[in-house]
């Protein structure tokens, strides 16, 4: 996985090379701007890394960005920095996600703290989303009779039932189940509901092509 990245949208000149000075010293990748737009014009989302947003921004301010990326379903985590926190700002912040809202002026330590949380957060994210799109390539790997099998599967049908509802023969069931444990990679039947919980896959259309 590529380096972590932190950006600052910070309008503040000596408040962002204050906080580009002290994450450069601690051996972090860091990228900086003034405003909302310089950010969403350089952000490239494939880029692992937490964002520190200042809230009063010119322009787009920071709860609006974080709005517009939550729309994007963009999901880097961000740490608000703000002079003077009010409460509705506050409680908007966390509904939407934040990380944490910190007033300024932030001990390092603290910031730091959070910043490493941030960074745990979004490999997980990208981690989990790593692992449903290797699982999506697995289920796309099966026919259509394969996914109407796996599909009478998951809802707890036997091999008896599947025949009757496609049919075909038991026999045949039995080496399409086969094949759907081969092509996913599961031992049981257990491994395969848990599997496709993963992906959602049991909340969308049983035969959906």
């Amino acid at each position: 996985m590529p380096v972590s990245t932190i950006f600052i949208v910070e309008d503040n000149v000596m408040v962002r090379e204050a906080l580009i000075s002290l994450l450069t010293n601690e051996g972090h990748d860091v990228k900086a701007y003034s405003t909302a737009n310089d950010f969403l014009n350089a952000y490239q989302p494939e880029t692992p890394g937490c964002l520190l947003l200042d809230i009063n921004l010119p322009g787009i301010s920071g709860i609006e960005l974080q709005t517009l990326l939550a729309e994007q379903q963009l999901k880097i985590p961000i740490i608000f920095l703000t002079g003077q926190a009010n409460v509705p700002i506050t409680i908007q912040a966390f509904r939407n996600g934040a990380i944490d809202l910190l007033e300024k002026p932030v001990s390092n330590e603290t910031l730091l703290e959070r910043i490493n949380e941030a960074l745990t957060i979004d490999a997980n994210i990208r981690t989990k989303a790593l692992s449903q799109s290797v699982i999506w390539q697995r289920v796309e790997r099966l026919t259509k009779r394969e996914k109407e099998v796996m599909a009478l599967l998951a809802s707890g049908y036997s091999n008896k039932q599947m025949a009757q509802e496609l049919d075909i023969s038991s026999r045949t069931v039995e080496i399409h189940r086969r094949r759907v444990y081969e092509k996913t990679g599961v031992e049981s039947l257990a491994e395969l509901i848990d599997l496709l919980h993963v992906i959602g896959y049991l909340k969308r259309t049983l035969f959906e092509e």
